[in-house]
């Protein structure tokens, strides 16, 4: 099987209506890793330019599900992580510190299924 998974920024265009990866997608990404990333164009305009956490100078945007755990744990897409209500602009100091523990995101997943079944 071929991936193709070009990566010129956030992996947003190929899921775009979707929440869930199937069992190929998920498969890939965790026999070849999760696609590189980096930070949306424009995040300081829509997330602000200060920590979240202390208020000091913004460097970096966090995930509230982390990236990584997101597409291998729980099966979302890149695209649904990359979205703006799951972004926070934050200091280097704080960057894992907005990340929502396991709890919290177990029951935002579920939220999700009842929403958009997994695709099969």
């Amino acid at each position: 099987m071929k991936w193709d998974l070009a990566v010129s920024g956030p992996v947003a265009g190929r899921w775009p209506h979707r929440v869930f990866l199937d069992a190929r997608e998920r498969e890939a990404f965790k026999t070849w890793d999760v696609p590189v990333r980096y930070a949306k164009q424009g995040w300081r305009a829509k997330l602000g330019d200060k920590c979240k956490v202390c208020d000091d100078s913004a460097r970096q945007v966090a995930h509230k599900i982390p990236y990584k755990d997101g597409i291998l744990k729980h099966g979302l897409t890149p695209s649904y992580l990359w979205r703006w209500e799951n972004l926070v602009a934050t200091c280097k100091t704080h960057n894992r510190t907005v990340q929502w523990g396991e709890t919290r995101i177990k029951v935002h997943v579920a939220k999700l299924h009842r929403r958009e079944p997994r695709a099969r």
